[in-house]
Order: C-alpha cells, then structure tokens, then sequence
C-alpha cells in the first residue's frame, strides 16, 4: 500500500487508493465455572496408577490457570 501511494505521488496523480483495514481480533474465551469444573472432574477420573503423579500436576497446573487468570506461557 505504501508503494502505490508513493507511486501515486510520483506520478502526481488525483486517484483514490483502497486503505485496507486489520479484521478485529475475536474476542479472548473465558470458561465459565461449570466448564472449569468439568474440566478439573475430568482430571480427577483416573484409576491408573502410572499416570496419577501426571495427573496430579496436570491438576495443580490448570487450577493455577484457571484461579489466577495466568496464561500458559506464564505458567
């Protein structure tokens, strides 16, 4: 856009150029509280043995993320 206004400039010509305009950003999503704790229940279902350590902190992570508001690279 920059190059044909240049251009038009140059070339001292009375001609419109289209500005272009960003699309708005989508609005951020926000959990409501039956969705956090289905979220949190589903982390809690599991009955293997190997994989409760994991999911233990899996737990602690997304309550971390959920309660503070922080995001996940903050995390």
């Amino acid at each position: 856009m920059r190059s044909m206004i240049a251009w038009k400039k140059f070339r001292g010509l009375d001609i419109k150029v289209p500005r272009l305009r960003k699309p708005p950003s989508p609005d951020p999503w926000f959990p409501t509280d039956d969705e956090v704790r289905n979220i949190l229940k589903s982390i809690e279902r599991t009955d293997d043995p190997s994989t409760l350590w994991r999911d233990k902190v899996l737990m602690e992570l997304m309550e971390l993320l959920f309660f503070t508001g922080a995001r996940g690279s903050e995390v």
